[in-house]
């Protein structure tokens, strides 16, 4: 009576240790995989979240330094890029022609700017539209007297 239980309607057994192990790969397979997608999701907020606060902080700290500054009479210029040849720069200005910019040569580098001067905080708000809406990494530098 139990050789008729543990067989089914062709004749073989339900379960074989081959299909014990077969099964029990695929579990520890499915878990395995799940476990490191959870981790690796993990470890991508991480980091998200930490570049994000550490971009925080240092516009924070820029704007601090801004604020102990209330009377700055000096103008700054946005810097969008440097480039070694002219045709680069050229490229570039045709991607962004819209913001106003100029190049400008300094010994033999490329230098595409904003062609307005700004005051500190002006600069700063400029800079982070612009790496907001154009996903380009401004510097701002002190402009020289000329």
């Amino acid at each position: 009576m139990q050789n008729q239980i543990l067989r089914n309607n062709l004749g073989n057994k339900l379960i074989e240790p081959k299909q014990r192990v077969g099964i029990s790969f695929t579990v520890f397979f499915i878990l395995t995989l799940v476990i490191f997608s959870c981790l690796s999701f993990a470890c991508g907020f991480f980091i998200q979240s930490y570049y994000s606060k550490s971009h925080k902080y240092m516009i924070q700290n820029v704007q601090s330094k801004s604020n102990i500054k209330k009377i700055d009479h000096k103008k700054y210029e946005i810097n969008l890029g440097s480039f070694k040849n002219k045709e680069d720069a050229k490229d570039f200005v045709d991607k962004v022609g819209e913001l106003g910019v100029v190049i400008s040569q300094n010994s033999d580098i490329y230098s595409v700017k904003l062609k307005d001067k700004f005051d500190f905080q002006h600069a700063l708000t400029t800079s982070e539209i612009i790496r907001s809406e154009y996903h380009i990494i401004a510097t701002i530098t002190e402009r020289e007297n000329k």
